[in-house]
């Protein structure tokens, strides 16, 4: 297999640049090499397939190590000198990857309002199951994407008010308040309108009605 490993994934590197339905099979990739002088199993073909697509789909957060630390991660490497990362593009990732929260590069010396510490304490406090706590944070640091800091810290303060801790919840506070204004009726152009007048209604009116069997 070793020999036809590098034009697996030559194959692979190639599919990435055309439609995904004219993409190979794993078993169109045995048979292709199998025309280059292949003669092993299509199983062993598939496997090393799946293994290189796998690798293909990884995400990784560059990591901060600090003094007297050290994270390894076998097979691959990223080093960096000298870039600065924004925070908020690296969101999503750390969505798929909420372990990296603490160590990721990115995120080291991301100085964020005091509430948002609180709102991680208690998330995390509150669902400590496979980490749904750290999850639903992220979640939460997420809409960063879409609004300032200055609105999500607000909401943030306000769902901590509220205990309405989910992203769902805290998002909610970021929806504009209508105006006012825009809930009244206009009357320029109707001057038909302004004529109308309506009578105020009494509660004694109703007793007329019951009295009169208009209502059972």
């Amino acid at each position: 297999m070793g020999p036809f490993v590098p034009r697996i994934r030559q194959i692979l590197a190639e599919d990435k640049t055309v439609p995904r339905k004219q993409r190979h099979t794993a078993k169109r990739i045995f048979e292709r090499l199998r025309e280059e002088g292949y003669t092993g199993g299509y199983t062993q073909v598939k496997a090393a397939v799946r293994e290189m697509r796998q690798r293909g789909r990884e995400v990784f957060v560059p990591l901060v190590h600090r003094p007297g630390e050290a994270q390894v991660d076998f097979g691959y490497a990223l080093v960096k000198e000298g870039v600065s990362f924004d925070p908020v593009h690296y969101l999503a990732l750390l969505e798929r990857k909420p372990g990296s929260l603490d160590h990721a590069r990115p995120f080291e010396g991301w100085t964020l309002p005091e509430s948002f510490a609180v709102l991680r304490r208690r998330l995390e406090n509150e669902q400590e199951r496979e980490g749904g706590g750290t999850r639903e944070y992220i979640a939460v640091l997420r809409l960063l994407e879409r609004h300032p800091l200055r609105a999500v810290s607000r909401a943030v303060e306000r769902g901590l008010r509220m205990n309405a801790l989910t992203r769902d919840a805290i998002a909610q506070f970021l929806v504009p308040r209508e105006d006012w204004r825009a809930t009244t009726f206009p009357l320029d152009g109707r001057d038909h309108l302004r004529r109308v007048r309506v009578a105020q209604t009494h509660v004694a009116a109703y007793a007329g009605l019951l009295a009169a069997g208009g209502a059972q």
